[in-house]
């Protein structure tokens, strides 16, 4: 985990953002390689979810940070759209603020 991020608010609970920042450069894996790796992060990401912060009730966001986007048609939208299943923000650091 690189980034963690708590609130305690006596009315709310606590909440909890876990961000994992990731060197993985896309066009670079095999296609049949990348949703094998997006599962990889996506595990990853859970494990530091679940124990101890779900485990006791505690709201968690996940995130991940990756360098750059990919220039493979397509690519971006399905990185994008298989974290989102899983209640994963993924960010590209390339990205204009």
């Amino acid at each position: 985990m690189d980034v963690y991020v708590t609130d305690l608010d006596d009315d709310q609970g606590e909440f909890v953002f876990i961000v994992e920042i990731k060197a993985t450069d896309w066009d670079r894996i095999k296609p049949k390689n990348i949703r094998r790796n997006l599962s990889s992060h996506r595990r990853q990401l859970w494990r530091y979810a679940e124990d101890p912060h779900i485990e006791q009730g505690v709201d968690v966001g996940l995130g991940i940070v990756y360098p750059r986007k990919p220039k493979r048609r397509g690519l971006v939208r399905e990185i994008e759209s298989y974290m989102e299943e899983y209640g994963i923000v993924v960010t590209w650091f390339d990205d204009e603020v």
